[in-house]
């Protein structure tokens, strides 16, 4: 493994990775992780490495320095191809990881960061995926962990952390969430927030490198790679991941990341485009409710270097495309039908044609709220 370096790109704020910090403890920016004396993984060292674990530890030698790994065999998720209105879909279903959520990537990373220097306590502020995967960790990890969540969250996400011994506190709304996270840290607790954490994003990036095995040449900069999108973890660990690949020599060109976001709150797509957009908040998609990211302005950076962009899709848009899926075989949650949501509009508005290759990745399961899943797909006039 390379020693990681945490760094500020605002203030030149540099650290070892012998102690823990969320973010900068100079100027209170997010940091981002780089490493001495990295060497890209080439696409030989990829094949070899996947042909021996059944996790993301298999790219060790290109993540962060740990001397305990948590692992519940998370990523290596299969891709499945479809031809869809004459186009190559290649859905990437993370939404099979351990505890149902791409963010078992992150979760497994900073975990074992945290185990392994010797820290006991973790907190997070969560509206569900997150919080179920940080705790599902810690506890296997011997830690003790207390989430905070806003009271919209949904209650099967809530019982399943109680259910694994984490501790929730509800919440008026995402904001207090955090505020109160951060707040009543004691002495002995670290803030794991997955919006902050820079170990978090080097987890995520090992979904770019499985990617670029799993699809090889398909991958180009004509190939789009849509992503749901929040805090905007997962798209900056692809970024990340896909650069480190191309360095590597592992792909030519960077993909064309697609980030997608409910109609409200959209910041993202707000920031992208200089606009404020005036919709009422979502009610399906409770994955995509973080109304101030943190990295926004490095997003940005990533889209427009990949020559990406940002598309809003509706409640109506997302319930069509959970059926869909749903006929699929796909048991996903609304956030993940986003994708397939915004996929159907590129071809509506003509920029996806016959031929052309997409990348829907699928970030969590509907299986986590079932009950939930059934009341949705029961509403009146839902889809046509």
């Amino acid at each position: 493994m390379p020693k990681e370096i945490l760094k500020c790109r605002y203030c030149g704020f540099e650290s070892l990775g012998n102690r823990y910090y969320w973010r900068c403890p100079k100027c209170g920016k997010p940091l981002i992780i780089t490493y001495e004396d990295f060497k890209a993984p080439t696409i030989s060292e990829l094949r070899r490495a996947v042909s021996k674990l059944s996790s993301i530890w298999v790219f060790s030698k290109w993540l962060p320095q740990v001397s305990d790994m948590v692992t519940l065999g998370e990523g290596l998720t299969p891709i499945v191809r479809k031809v869809l209105r004459g186009v190559n879909v290649y859905f990437k279903l993370d939404y099979l990881n351990p505890t149902g959520s791409f963010k078992d990537r992150g979760a497994s990373l900073t975990i074992s960061k945290v185990l392994s220097l010797g820290l006991r306590s973790v907190v997070e502020d969560s509206s569900g995926n997150a919080g179920v995967s940080i705790t599902c960790y810690g506890v296997v990890a011997g830690l003790s962990v207390r989430v905070y969540a806003p009271k919209t969250s949904l209650r099967s996400k809530l019982d399943l952390i109680r259910a694994l011994g984490g501790k929730v506190v509800e919440t008026k709304d995402r904001y207090e969430a955090n505020v109160k996270a951060l707040n009543g840290l004691s002495e002995n607790e670290v803030y794991v927030g997955h919006l902050w954490n820079p170990y978090f994003i080097e987890g995520l990036k090992t979904l770019a490198y499985e990617l670029a095995i799993q699809l090889g040449k398909v991958l180009s900069n004509e190939t789009y790679v849509l992503i749901p999108t929040s805090s905007g973890g997962n798209l900056l660990g692809c970024y990340k991941g896909f650069k480190e690949a191309i360095e590597g020599g592992v792909v030519i060109d960077l993909p064309k990341l697609i980030a997608i976001q409910a109609q409200s709150p959209a910041p993202i797509y707000e920031g992208f485009h200089n606009v404020k957009l005036n919709y009422e908040e979502t009610t399906l998609a409770d994955g995509l409710r973080v109304k101030n990211p943190p990295r926004l302005n490095e997003i940005i950076n990533a889209l427009r270097e990949s020559r990406g962009g940002v598309i809003i899709v509706t409640d109506q848009e997302i319930l069509r495309a959970l059926k869909a899926l749903l006929k699929m075989g796909f048991i996903v949650e609304p956030t993940s039908a986003t994708a397939y949501a915004a996929f159907n509009k590129l071809v509506d508005d003509g920029v996806l044609g016959r031929g052309d290759n997409i990348v829907l990745i699928l970030t969590g399961s509907g299986l986590k709220s079932i009950n939930d899943l059934l009341r949705w797909c029961e509403r009146q006039g839902s889809y046509t």
